[in-house]
């Protein structure tokens, strides 16, 4: 609801006197005009929106002429002629007079945070390598984290938790002059990891090493198997072929290695 602006009519008003807070001008108004907004005018100097009932300013001894007067009056500008609308929040804080402040981004402390305990873990975890890779029920974490974040974590790696089921040492079926070995290897880890490479030495009844050969993974495996890994528990079938030594080999050692 819109209010009267001043004008000479108003002036045989009872007539108060108001110190703007913020260049300290005299206001003259009248209390019509103070009860309309609850006291809160417009200085004409500075535009500043304050409650005259809060800096009131006692009346000047010495009357002033209707020209003085009407002066004075054509100074107080109004909350109406702003266009104010009547529901706003309260005009103790006129939230129109105040321009919007840009929204601050905040810092993004929780990312932060969690990038730097992820650093320290990873680097702990780095030179305390052995402790952690070595840890079976972490090796699921160890393995999303590599995944997600590009770390290098060791896995897992017990070359004595791999053991031989079964072996058979005997003249291959196809192919003259050659022997044929067969395994059954096992991870008995709760944890995969890389194949081994298979190290044998072939010896005579004396003991005597007759034939020793070291087969990779590349050689026992079959192609799409080569980057695989050793799963928990799990069995495999190894082929391994050699020439037959001249000497008679009767027996044979096996051993494992990186």
């Amino acid at each position: 609801m819109g209010l009267p602006s001043c004008d000479k009519t108003s002036i045989g008003d009872e007539v108060k006197y108001a110190l703007c807070p913020s260049c300290l001008s005299s206001l003259q108004v009248t209390a019509e005009q103070l009860a309309l907004k609850d006291g809160m005018i417009r200085c004409g100097h500075c535009k500043t929106v304050f409650d005259a009932n809060d800096n009131p300013l006692p009346a000047p001894i010495t009357s002033l002429d209707e020209t003085s007067k009407q002066e004075a009056f054509e100074q107080v500008q109004l909350l109406s002629e702003q266009s104010l609308i009547d529901d706003e929040p309260s005009i103790t804080q006129p939230i129109w007079e105040v321009a919007n402040e840009p929204i601050k981004n905040k810092p993004p402390y929780l990312l932060c945070s969690f990038l730097l305990i992820i650093l320290f873990l990873t680097q702990f975890i780095t030179t305390q390598s052995n402790a952690f890779t070595q840890n079976a029920g972490l090796q699921p974490t160890f393995k999303r984290l590599n995944s997600a974040f590009g770390f290098n974590i060791p896995i897992y790696k017990n070359l004595s938790e791999i053991h031989i089921v079964e072996r058979q040492l005997s003249l291959h079926p196809q192919i003259s002059q050659v022997l044929l070995l067969q395994l059954t290897i096992k991870n008995s880890a709760f944890a995969e990891q890389a194949f081994p490479t298979i190290n044998v030495a072939l010896t005579s009844n004396s003991g005597e090493k007759v034939a020793y050969g070291s087969f990779y993974k590349e050689t026992y495996l079959i192609d799409n198997e080569v980057n695989d890994l050793f799963k928990p528990q799990e069995l495999k079938l190894v082929n391994l072929i050699f020439n037959k030594p001249k000497k008679e080999a009767t027996g044979f050692e096996i051993s494992f290695s990186e």
